[in-house]
Formats: C-alpha cells, structure tokens, sequence
C-alpha cells in the first residue's frame, strides 16, 4: 500500500493516517483490522502481503505484543467518538524547526532544548 518516494511524501502519509483516525477512527479500525488479517503472522508484520502466503517476509517488523496490539488499537478505535480535523500551525511548525536546528547540531534529542527549555518555550 505504501509508496514513499519523498521525505514529504511520508510526512503526508502519516498526517492523512493521523487525520483519518482523528476524524473517522472507524474507518481505520476497519483497515487496521483488514491489515492484521492480511499481514500479521504471529508477532511478526510483513511489508508484502504476497511474502505472507508464501511463508517468506522480504521486510519484516517483529512486534512484541503481537496481534494483540492490533486487537487493542481495534477496539478502542472502534468505541472512539471522531474528533476535529487537524489545522496546520505556522507558530508550530516554526517552534518544530527552531527546535530541530537547537537540538541537532548539538546531539540531543527529545522535546527540551540545549537550555533545559520546553516546547512552550519555543511557541512563544
């Protein structure tokens, strides 16, 4: 199903993946049910479905809950009430950025900055 040709690509994905389990969270329950059924084996998921009927995974995610965590994601997905779509925030994209350009070149990673300072912070 996935083909990510650019880094925008797959940050467009993943905020319409976000986006359609915010406001129809049973239409993803149902793909997500869909992909456990067609791609979980066990504790492992295959990228090719195609590998799964043939006992062979090219690219695989070994998972520790197992189908399990699907099942879990599943029933709460489908109890969820749908929320509001996502609005992009030009403030905080720019904190998200200047954020990126603090932490990176100095090996940190994670939400404080090289100053101990927050994500709020950074908003202002």
């Amino acid at each position: 199903m996935f083909s990510i040709a650019t880094y925008s690509d797959l940050v467009a994905e993943v905020l319409y993946a976000h986006d359609v389990t915010r406001v129809a969270p049973q239409v993803m329950a149902d793909w997500l049910l869909n992909d456990a059924n067609t791609r979980v084996v066990g504790n492992v998921v295959c990228k090719d479905v195609e590998g799964i009927k043939d006992n062979w995974c090219d690219y695989r995610v070994q998972l520790t809950e197992g189908r399990n965590g699907y099942d879990e994601v599943i029933s709460k997905l489908k109890i969820s009430k749908p929320l509001k779509s996502l609005e992009w925030s030009n403030a905080l994209g720019n904190a998200c950025w200047d954020l990126i350009l603090d932490i990176g070149p100095n090996g940190l990673e994670g939400p404080l900055g090289s100053k101990k300072d927050t994500k709020l912070d950074w908003v202002k």
